[in-house]
């Protein structure tokens, strides 16, 4: 297919995320502490609001689905400037990667419509996307899925405020091939629901993640592993999170509220 400077920079991010998957030829099955899991809850919901699992970065705010950094953005701007009343899109973008003797394929499908206040003043946007990665290597597999639907809208003039209610969801899995044993199952899987989220995006270009200041969210998933056992091993885990501003969340799950540095993944 041809590749348009769009594709690209979806290609980008296609390259980051098959990176690290293929790091993790020893991913740890093992069952994970209540902190460990409130850490991957607070990281896997902020790489769907910043991009980074596919689809768009919020702190674009009007071009979210830039989806690259700061120091690139000319060719965000070139690519897909949103800033435009009744813009829309639909669209499903396909690419094929081999990396030595793996191979991987990813489908991003893409839906989006700008949102207009009057017939020439922009208000903001709705954008579902769906971003499917399957991968093989000679010992192992994995998936990596995430979906985003959000209503974003902007809060002042300057469009620099926004608020965000929606959904989103990331699943990854990987799994043991051709007898491996350096490799077992494992996936993790959680469903988000945003509510009354309000975000800034600055003036900052070393800033390329969004300060979420106030908001919450509801999650559900699961953890399926190989513990060893003859079946696997399921747990299931539901909780909020909140938002407390410079990229920080307070998870609650299982009884307990564990506050976690987005930028670090540490649970402070």
């Amino acid at each position: 297919m041809k590749y348009t400077v769009k594709n690209l920079l979806i290609l980008s991010v296609f390259v980051s995320i098959v990176y690290q998957a293929c790091k993790k030829e020893n991913t740890s099955a093992d069952k994970k502490t209540d902190s460990k899991i409130a850490a991957q809850i607070a990281i896997n919901l902020y790489k769907s609001l910043s991009g980074s699992n596919g689809g768009a970065n919020i702190q674009n705010g009007l071009n979210a689905y830039s989806n690259i950094n700061k120091k690139n953005s000319k060719l965000a701007v070139n690519s897909f400037y949103v800033g435009e009343c009744g813009l829309m899109m639909d669209t499903t973008v396909s690419f094929d990667w081999s990396r030595g003797d793996s191979i991987t394929t990813l489908t991003d499908k893409i839906k989006f419509t700008s949102l207009c206040k009057t017939a020439s003043l922009l208000r903001g946007y709705t954008f579902d996307d769906s971003t499917t990665i399957i991968g093989k290597t000679p010992t192992f597999g994995f998936t990596r899925v995430a979906t985003q639907h959000f209503a974003v809208y902007g809060i002042d003039l300057a469009y620099t405020q926004f608020s965000l209610n929606g959904k989103s969801s990331f699943k990854t899995s990987d799994y043991p091939l051709n007898g491996s044993k350096t490799v077992k199952y494992n996936s993790f899987s959680t469903n988000y629901i945003l509510k009354g989220v309000k975000f800034n995006t600055g003036t900052d270009p070393k800033v390329i993640s969004p300060n979420i200041y106030e908001g919450t969210a509801d999650f559900s998933g699961e953890h399926v592993y190989d513990g060893g056992s003859p079946s696997y091993n399921t747990d299931k885990y539901t909780g909020t999170v909140e938002f407390l501003g410079n990229w920080k969340v307070k998870i609650t799950y299982n009884g307990t509220a564990y506050t976690v540095d987005l930028n670090t993944g540490i649970v402070i």
